[in-house]
């Protein structure tokens, strides 16, 4: 007796609770084939409501709806802004997140207008016009190299010296080495490379030589630059004490000395050329000592201001990367951030004026696992580019939260309308015909007006109109928003703010900028500010903010 086999069980059907891929736009086979071909859309105000938090402290502020409620977000990965050129990045971003933000902060000020406004907030003294964030905490310090800092945030003006700590026994303190001198000298493409790479390791072998001899008091980047520059014949004596040192001091100093003249003379010139920002009494002020460490920014709630005016961001931005390159590998060295803390906030303004960084860019996609939120504050996409050629998707990629406002050249706007996606509209086709037709004739004459001589002929004629009208209505694909659309809606004076946070099935949406001063947002925003010079005295003294909030210091309740 032959056994029958058991057949199998039914197939599972092609969707099931819980299937992977019942949600996909199209090609799911039980779902039809009657799917959208585009699907981008924009977050509607009734799903703003729903789906976007109402700001509450400790999140970053993006914007408010049109009865005035603020947005935030919060989690642990970066940010990034492309506004255009005085787009009012400060007055609409940095200025309100400066305002509110409850951990440290690293803020690159082009203007000195950031320490200006926002220090006595951040400190625990406040002043008349701003009620401290949390009274009795956080400390201030703002590196003010040309004295932009104005009003009670002047008082807050300090020094750090990247040497005074560099022990050049250690690994730690080669590596500050190395990491200092890459800072300073800037890379140069095609065939400056040499030169600048040469530069860098022969800086880097000055300035272990300044930390190893000098006393502690002229152990600063002031006296590598006075080293450089002395006259030839002491210049060769000092790399003869510096073979003696050993180690690394001798093989930076030999190096020096094995080149042919010509070429020490180009490596030396380029070292000046590099370092040349450090002459003068600016730089001296806050190169002489350090009044904090960098590792506070984690242990403690600290704000440090790197105010440099705008017009010597091509000469002294130098400076700006070492002390971010310094900070970034502070926190990274220190570990992850002790739980509940606010990550350090690096307000990354003229990022653009920094170059091209390595330590930032290998730290785009890690440092956030170190209590750091980068805020990178671009004009445009094709400086991104320009700096990070092969990985300024990179920036985007890791950014939690993209704002846009501002923006009128083609490769960003165009930027944007592709990371927006495309959607389907209705398009209309109305067709309109008409005829129109005319005859006319001319009888024969009968017999006997021909036989008598008449002429009496008949002409008739005609006229015909016809027409008819057909309305088509088809599905077409376009950009959720064009490229000139997103130039005119989220244009500098249209108030707007275009937002795109990285969460599944989070569609993009659009808020209104705030504006620090404006009587709109003088509820959240008075009694919080010192006022700049050439402005009006805000609307709110911090006294007035006290009576109103009580000990809520540090928000506004939102309704």
């Amino acid at each position: 007796m032959f056994w029958k086999a058991k057949p199998p069980p039914p197939a599972p059907p092609l969707i099931y609770a819980g299937d992977a891929i019942a949600d996909f736009p199209r090609g799911v086979a039980a779902a039809g084939n009657d799917r959208p071909t585009a699907t981008a859309r924009w977050l509607s105000s009734n799903e703003l409501a729903l789906r976007v938090p109402k700001w509450q402290p400790g999140m970053f502020l993006i914007g408010r709806d049109e009865i005035g409620r603020p947005y935030g977000i919060k989690d642990d990965r970066h940010i990034l802004t492309v506004a255009g050129s005085r787009a009012g990045k400060g007055v609409s971003l940095i200025v309100p997140n400066l305002l509110f933000w409850p951990g440290s902060c690293l803020a690159i000020d082009p203007k000195g207008e950031l320490a200006t406004l926002t220090a006595s907030r951040r400190s625990a003294q406040g002043s008349e016009w701003s009620l401290p964030m949390d009274p009795g905490q956080g400390k201030v310090f703002a590196l003010d190299p040309f004295q932009r800092v104005s009003g009670p945030a002047a008082y807050f003006r300090a020094a750090f010296n990247p040497l005074a700590d560099l022990d050049p026994q250690t690994e730690r303190g080669i590596d500050l080495s190395w990491m200092i001198a890459d800072a300073l000298v800037m890379q140069s493409k095609g065939d400056g490379a040499f030169w600048t790479q040469s530069a860098r390791a022969f800086l880097r072998g000055l300035i272990l030589y300044v930390a190893a001899t000098e006393p502690q008091a002229s152990k600063t980047l002031i006296r590598v630059r006075e080293l450089l520059t002395q006259p030839k014949d002491e210049f060769d004596a000092m790399l003869e004490h510096m073979v003696a040192q050993g180690d690394l001091i001798a093989a930076s100093a030999n190096a020096m000395t094995n080149r042919a003249a010509v070429e020490r003379a180009s490596v030396r010139s380029t070292c000046e050329t590099h370092t040349a920002f450090l002459e003068g009494p600016s730089m001296q002020r806050v190169l002489r000592a350090s009044d904090f460490r960098l590792e506070d920014l984690k242990s403690d709630r600290v704000t440090v201001y790197l105010s440099l005016p705008a017009t010597k961001l091509a000469t002294h931005g130098r400076w700006l990367r070492m002390m971010v390159a310094l900070a970034m590998d502070a926190m990274e060295r220190t570990g992850p951030a002790p739980a509940g803390k606010p990550p350090v906030l690096f307000v990354l303004d003229e990022f653009a004026a920094l170059g091209h960084m390595e330590t930032v860019e290998s730290a785009a996609g890690q440092i956030a696992s170190f209590g750091v939120k980068l805020w990178p504050i671009v004009q445009d996409v094709t400086q991104l580019q320009r700096d990070y050629d092969k990985a300024w998707e990179t920036f985007m990629g890791n950014a939690g939260l993209l704002t846009f406002w501002g923006n009128t050249d083609l490769t960003t706007t165009d930027h944007i309308a592709k990371r927006l996606g495309d959607t389907e509209v209705i398009r209309t086709v109305v067709n309109n015909s008409e005829t129109w037709a005319r005859t006319s004739g001319r009888a024969l004459p009968d017999l006997l007006g021909v036989f008598g001589g008449m002429n009496n002929a008949m002409t008739n004629a005609n006229e015909s109109q016809s027409g008819g009208r057909t309305v088509n209505q088809q599905i077409v694909r376009g950009p959720l928003m064009a490229p000139d659309e997103i130039a005119r809606h989220f244009a500098r004076d249209a108030g707007n703010i275009l937002a795109a946070i990285a969460r599944p099935n989070l569609p993009p949406f659009a808020l209104h900028r705030f504006s620090y001063f404006g009587e709109e947002d003088a509820a959240l925003f008075g009694g919080l500010y010192d006022p700049m010079p050439e402005q009006k005295p805000p609307h709110t003294t911090a006294a007035e903010r006290k009576l109103r909030d009580g000990d809520k210091l540090w928000h506004v309740p939102v309704q």
